[in-house]
């Protein structure tokens, strides 16, 4: 929650039906207080950010059609060099997997080959793009995005799943 209403910043903020928050401070006898209660900037950040949205609503479509089009450069590479993948995409948020059946619960992903992920991780470092350093994140593609950028992490998807097929491991 606080992510979000921060606009990525960091915010702190919490919620509960309205008998519980009418006992918090002001309107109550419960003083809360933290770090990042309130923070300006990030209260900032979340306003221009929901103005943003409001002004550009086409943006939801646009994060779409990118997250599709991460989504297919890892299958198609995927498939062309024939490592078991299975990709989970949701919009613009997406989640690969090294592994060759559907992903939709902690048991699934746990079936997930995580020395092929380390490899992936790795090249991907090489190629110049740093992805989440863990097989248990996931891709966030943002409206500035750029199609020459998700060009680019294409191909180094593709040049890092060559090196992959070429150095395959001893399992």
């Amino acid at each position: 929650l606080g992510k979000i209403i921060g606009g990525g910043m960091p915010l702190a903020a919490y919620c509960g039906k309205k008998e519980i928050m009418s006992m918090v401070s002001p309107d109550g006898p419960v003083y809360q207080a933290g770090t990042l209660s309130g923070n300006p900037a990030a209260v900032a950040a979340g306003l221009a950010t929901l103005k943003l949205l409001k002004e550009n609503p086409d943006v939801y479509d646009s994060i779409d059609r990118k997250g599709a089009f991460m989504e297919n450069a890892f299958k198609q590479s995927a498939q062309k060099y024939n490592i078991p993948v299975w990709v989970n995409r949701a919009g613009s948020l997406l989640s690969v997997f090294f592994t060759s059946r559907p992903v939709s619960s902690y048991r699934d992903v746990m079936t997930s080959d995580l020395e092929m992920f380390k490899r992936y991780f790795a090249e991907m470092i090489r190629q110049g793009i740093y992805v989440a350093p863990s097989q248990f994140e996931a891709v966030f593609i943002g409206a500035m995005h750029s199609d020459q950028e998700l060009a680019a992490t294409a191909q180094a998807i593709e040049n890092t799943f060559h090196t992959l097929a070429s150095q395959p491991l001893d399992h």
